[in-house]
């Protein structure tokens, strides 16, 4: 009778039988987990290192556009309410600019930089214009600009068409 052997799975065998292969597959012929992984000491601080400006990167690009948009929102809010304001029957150009100027610093203040308003009204329609850049935050400036028009309102009389008088069927 052929002698025992130990296996690498710390099981017994016979000398001239096959290896046993029903193992789990990791521990089938491998190196313990600890002899596997000494090369691989501080590979996860090199990856945050390179990785971590990626991220601030993306973050600082993701508040910028943030940023922006609120601005743009608020301008845009701002400009359609001093068109309601200026293209009234009784409105004026004076009133709209007073109106978004009012609500521009209010709504957007903080996300609208050197903000200008421009309103102007004709005898048909009415148009507020505002312009500025949202706050920059490592020197990139993105312009907010927003237009608005609309047909102003007017007293138009109805006038009554009538037939010939005495025509009545």
């Amino acid at each position: 009778m052929p002698p025992i052997r130990q296996s690498q799975t710390g099981r017994h065998r016979r000398a001239g039988t096959p290896a046993d292969t029903t193992g789990p597959p990791a521990t089938r012929g491998r190196a313990p987990a600890s002899a596997r992984l000494r090369g691989d000491r501080g590979s996860v601080t090199a990856e945050m290192v390179a990785s971590w400006p990626w991220l601030l990167l993306v973050f600082a690009l993701g508040m910028q556009i943030g940023m922006w948009g609120l601005g743009q929102l608020g301008a845009q809010y701002a400009a359609n309410h001093a068109l309601q304001t200026t293209r009234v029957r009784d409105g004026t150009a004076a009133a709209g600019q007073a109106d978004a100027t009012a609500i521009l610093q209010q709504l957007a203040g903080t996300f609208v930089d050197e903000s200008s308003v421009t309103v102007a009204r004709t005898a048909d329609t009415a148009t507020v214009t505002i312009r500025g850049h949202a706050p920059a935050l490592f020197g990139i400036t993105l312009p907010v600009r927003t237009s608005v028009s609309a047909p102003t309102e007017r007293f138009r009389p109805q006038t009554l068409t009538l037939g010939p008088i005495g025509d009545r069927r």
